[in-house]
C-alpha cells in the first residue's frame, strides 16, 4: 500500500496581471462624489416609500414585506447585472437605475393621491388599497424594481472600482466609497426627516425634483471616458505585475513591478499568475449568452464559497462581511425603534430637552466613526497587518453589542455604539478588500484559470451584502419578536465573539 505524506513544499504566491489602469485622480473624485449623490437619493427614495407604508397606510409589516421581497429580487439580479457589465457603460447603467427610481416615485405618487381620500381608518385604508388590482400590480412592479435599482448602482459601483483597480487598492477604493457613500447616506437620513414633515404629496415631489437632479448630473458629470469599450490586448504596451508578500510581522504588503509587455515572460519567470482581464464592451446585447453566463456565475459562486476544498480564509471574510452587512441593515430598519425608546427614557437629559435628537440624527452620530475612520484604520493595516485590524474590529464590536443588551443608559448606548462603528470601520471595508482578493483566486484555482475578468468578485460580493440584507430583514425581525432587543443583541455580540475566538485559534491555518 503505497503511503502518502503531507507536502510540506512551499507553494508559490499567487500574483496579479493586470493592465495600466486609466482611473485617475479626476476620474476617482467624479465616481466618488456620484457615489456620495447616489446614496443622498437613495436614502430619501428609500425612507419615502417606509414613511408610506409605516404612517400613511400605518402597517410595519407592509414595510418588512416590500423591502424583504425588494431584497430578494436583489439577490437574484445581482449576476445578471454582473454580466450586463459587459454590454452597458457604467453612466448608462447608473442612468437606468435612476430612471427606474423615478418611475417607483411617480408610482407612489399614485398611491399616496389615492390613499389621501376615502377610508379614515388603518385598517380601511389598507382594504381600500389592496381592493384595487392596479394598486397590486404597480405594487408588485415597484418591488421589482426597487430591488433592480440598488443592484444596478451597487454591482455596477463594484465593478467600476475592481475594473480599474488592482488588488492592491481594493480595500482603499472600497473603503473610500463607502465612506462617500455613507456621507451621502447621513445626509439623506437627516434630510428625509426634514422632508417627510411636510405634506406627503409635497415631500414625494421634492424626492422627484432630487431624483431629476440626479439624472441630470450622471449624464453630463459621471466618467464620460471611453477607455474600456476596444480594450485589445495587442494595444497593452505595459503590465503590472502585483505580488502580495508578508513581513516577518505577517503584515500583508504589495509589491507591484511595472514591465514592458516583451519583458513580461523574462519577469515572470518562477511566478503563479492570474491576469485581470480588463473589461472588454461587446456592441450588442446576446440575450442567450447573458443566460448562459449568469448560470454560470451563479454555479461558479456556489462552486467557490460552498464545495469543498473550502477556503477558509474566504469563508471568514464571507461570514464577516454577512455579519456586519446584516449589521447595516438591522440599525436602518428596525434600531430606530430602540433609540427612540432610549431618548424617551432619558428625557432630562440636554440634547433630548432640544427635540432636535431624534432616532435619526441618534443613528446618524452613530454613523460618523463607521465611516470617518476607515482610511486611518486602513492605513493602520498596513502597519500592523490587515487581518490582525479586522478581528479588532470583530471583537470591539462583538463586545459593544453584548454590552447593548445590558445598560440602557443614553450615554453609556452613545458610547457603545460609537465603539461599535469604529468596529465596523476597521472590519468591513478590510473584508470586503480580502474577500474580493480571495475569491478572485479560488475562482481561477477551482476553475483551473490563468485569465479571469478583473470585475470577477463584484457580483459575488453583492450577492454576500443582499444575503446579509434578507437575514437582518427576516432573522431580526424575527429575533426581535422573540427575545427582544436586548436578547437579539447578545446574539449578535455572542456570534461575532465567537467567530473571533474561532479565527484566532485556527490563525494559521486559515491563513489569517
Amino acid at each position: 500500500m503505497e503511503k502518502t505524506t503531507e507536502n510540506t513544499t512551499q507553494q508559490p504566491q499567487v500574483s496579479f496581471v493586470s493592465t495600466e489602469s486609466s482611473f485617475d485622480e479626476n476620474r476617482r473624485k467624479n465616481f466618488f462624489t456620484y457615489g456620495f449623490i447616489a446614496s443622498f437619493v437613495w436614502m430619501c427614495f428609500h425612507f419615502t416609500l417606509v414613511f408610506f407604508f409605516g404612517l400613511e397606510l400605518g402597517s410595519v409589516l407592509l414595510v418588512g414585506l416590500f423591502l424583504g421581497l425588494g431584497n430578494f429580487v436583489a439577490f437574484l439580479v445581482d449576476s445578471p447585472v454582473g454580466v450586463l457589465q459587459k454590454y452597458i457603460l457604467p453612466k448608462k447603467l447608473f442612468v437606468l437605475s435612476a430612471s427606474f427610481m423615478l418611475v417607483v416615485s411617480l408610482i407612489f405618487v399614485y398611491f399616496i393621491v389615492g390613499s389621501s381620500s376615502g377610508a379614515s381608518s388603518d385598517t380601511s385604508l389598507i382594504a381600500k388599497f389592496f381592493s384595487s388590482s392596479i394598486n397590486i400590480l404597480l405594487l408588485l412592479v415597484s418591488v421589482c424594481l426597487y430591488g433592480i435599482i440598488k443592484e444596478l448602482t451597487d454591482v455596477t459601483a463594484l465593478s467600476y472600482i475592481l475594473n480599474n483597480a488592482d488588488p492592491s487598492e481594493y480595500a482603499d477604493l472600497l473603503s473610500r466609497n463607502n465612506i462617500f457613500s455613507g456621507m451621502g447616506a447621513l445626509t439623506g437620513l437627516v434630510l428625509s426627516g426634514v422632508i417627510l414633515s411636510f405634506n406627503i404629496i409635497i415631500a414625494v415631489l421634492i424626492l422627484v425634483f432630487f431624483i431629476a437632479l440626479f439624472i441630470t448630473f450622471t449624464v453630463i458629470y459621471f466618467d464620460n471616458s471611453k477607455a474600456t469599450i476596444n480594450f485589445n490586448i495587442n494595444d497593452i504596451k505595459k503590465l503590472k505585475i502585483i505580488s502580495p508578500k508578508e513581513t516577518i510581522e505577517s503584515v500583508k504588503q504589495y509589491t507591484i513591478s511595472q514591465v514592458q509587455k516583451t519583458d513580461f515572460l523574462e519577469a515572470a519567470k518562477g511566478m503563479k499568475l492570474i491576469f485581470l482581464k480588463p473589461m472588454q464592451m461587446k456592441l450588442k446585447i446576446d440575450w442567450k449568452e447573458v443566460i448562459t453566463t449568469t448560470k454560470e456565475d451563479i454555479r461558479s459562486f456556489f462552486e467557490v464559497l460552498g464545495k469543498a476544498p473550502f477556503n477558509k480564509k474566504l469563508m471568514a471574510m464571507s461570514t464577516i462581511i454577512i455579519l456586519f452587512g446584516f449589521w447595516d441593515t438591522f440599525v436602518v430598519t428596525f434600531l430606530v425603534d430602540f433609540l427612540n425608546k432610549i431618548i424617551a427614557d432619558d428625557s432630562q437629559n440636554i440634547l433630548v430637552r432640544t427635540k432636535l435628537f431624534t432616532g435619526y440624527v441618534f443613528i446618524a452620530v452613530l454613523a460618523i466613526p463607521a465611516f470617518g475612520a476607515q482610511i486611518p484604520l486602513i492605513g493602520l493595516s498596513k502597519k500592523i497587518g490587515t487581518f490582525s485590524v479586522i478581528f479588532a474590529g470583530v471583537i470591539i464590536s462583538g463586545i459593544s453589542m453584548f454590552l447593548f443588551g445590558i445598560f440602557n443608559g443614553f450615554f453609556i448606548i452613545l458610547m457603545l455604539g460609537l465603539a461599535n462603528s469604529i468596529g465596523y470601520a476597521a472590519a468591513m471595508p478590510l473584508a470586503q478588500g480580502e474577500f474580493s482578493d480571495s475569491y478572485n483566486q479560488v475562482y481561477a484555482e477551482k476553475r483551473k484559470l490563468t485569465e479571469i475578468d478583473s470585475n470577477a468578485s463584484s457580483a459575488p460580493l453583492k450577492m454576500i451584502l443582499n444575503l446579509a440584507n434578507v437575514i437582518g430583514l427576516i432573522i431580526g425581525g424575527l429575533l426581535i419578536a422573540i427575545v427582544g432587543f436586548n436578547g437579539t443583541f447578545f446574539v449578535l455580540g455572542a456570534i461575532l465573539i465567537g467567530l473571533f475566538s474561532v479565527s484566532m485559534i485556527n490563525k494559521k491555518e486559515w491563513g489569517l
